[in-house]
């Protein structure tokens, strides 16, 4: 009997990341009562399924660690994590050829967004090297592990913040104050979504702390 070959987990991460987009995109059209355009479609649908890619990269450890039936996607976090930075890079270009490079003045508009932004990819671009095996080797696993870890995190954080600082106005006046719309604005969603990784990983770090307490010798 010929030996099952295994699937490739980049093709199948690529797979699971389409229909991420349409979704994405299908919501903000439905969630923003305007004309549609293509344009917003790809590049908001694109942009968050990044996110979201790295968000199931990040949450995988600490959820696999309370339930062992998530155990089998862990080999999956390289690949949801590089992805999810191309697709951010993406997004990170498309916005300066369409928004920034036309009106010079939106740099200054949304200056703490932008530079935010940019330090998130530069770290996510870190993390991406550090990915490698030869840095592994060359580190040790422990410093490896502790250092891509930071980093991922510093950066996922980077990015909800470059989120709220060009979007929380427009939560405010475009949703909050509007109650036509019932649907929440697709930012805000994966600002939510997002957020609650993070709650998530620094609830695993008390954790950690409070059983390393507790098995401590007295």
């Amino acid at each position: 009997m010929a030996p099952l070959k295994r699937k490739n987990p980049w093709l199948q991460i690529f797979k699971f990341s389409l229909p991420l987009i349409l979704v994405f995109g299908t919501y903000h059209s439905i969630a923003t009562p305007q004309v549609f355009s293509l344009r917003e479609f790809v590049i908001k649908g694109v942009t968050h399924a990044g996110l979201i890619l790295i968000a199931c990269s990040l949450a995988l450890g600490p959820i696999a660690k309370f339930f062992d039936a998530f155990d089998t996607f862990l080999h999956y976090r390289k690949q949801l994590g590089i992805m999810g930075f191309y697709y951010v890079l993406l997004h990170g270009f498309l916005a300066s050829l369409l928004y920034l490079w036309p009106d010079p003045a939106f740099f200054l508009r949304f200056a703490n967004s932008i530079i935010l932004g940019l330090l998130s990819l530069y770290l996510l671009a870190l993390c991406t090297e550090w990915s490698e095996v030869y840095v592994i080797r060359k580190v040790g696993s422990k410093v490896w592990r502790k250092m891509l870890r930071w980093m991922s995190y510093s950066a996922f954080v980077l990015g909800l913040a470059h989120i709220w600082f060009i979007e929380h106005q427009g939560w405010e006046e475009l949703y909050f104050s509007d109650p036509s719309r019932f649907l929440p604005p697709l930012s805000l969603v994966t600002f939510f979504l997002g957020s609650l990784v993070v709650v998530g990983r620094l609830g695993v770090l008390v954790y950690d702390i409070i059983q390393s307490q507790t098995k401590s010798p007295q």
